[in-house]
């Protein structure tokens, strides 16, 4: 007899959940108890895991045209932070562009010891 497949296995491990340790000792013959019901642990798992649900991972990417706005502010207002970036595109714009300081400082972290004022210098380069 071959290997089990996972569909076989996920059967195994249900039926071995039902019966118990004790009947399980008595009547497992494909593989060891333990192995039965460390299918069924895995099977769980993998139930509840949340997969299903996970579409990607971090936060959406901010879209061009908002990335071009932040920059065009930070260029017109060089005293500004990240902060008053997001609160002023928040008050002035009517076009519904939202962006929360962490996607404006992104830069930040990739040119950590330059300021936003010289990050869109070399941006603009």
């Amino acid at each position: 007899m071959g290997s089990l497949s996972d569909a076989e296995k996920a059967t195994l491990a249900e039926i071995a959940h039902r019966l118990k340790r004790k009947a399980l000792e008595e009547l497992a013959a494909v593989a060891k108890p333990d192995t039965l019901l460390a299918w069924y642990r895995k099977l769980i798992a993998n139930k509840f895991d949340g997969s299903k649900f996970r579409k990607s991972s971090g936060r959406p990417r901010v879209d061009e045209e908002t990335e071009r706005l932040v920059v065009r502010m930070a260029k017109e207002n060089p005293g500004w932070g990240y902060d008053r970036i997001v609160g002023a595109m928040a008050v002035f714009s009517p076009d519904g562009h939202h962006i929360v300081a962490a996607s404006a400082d992104h830069t930040a972290r990739v040119f950590p010891f330059v300021t936003l004022p010289e990050v869109v210098k070399l941006l603009a380069k």
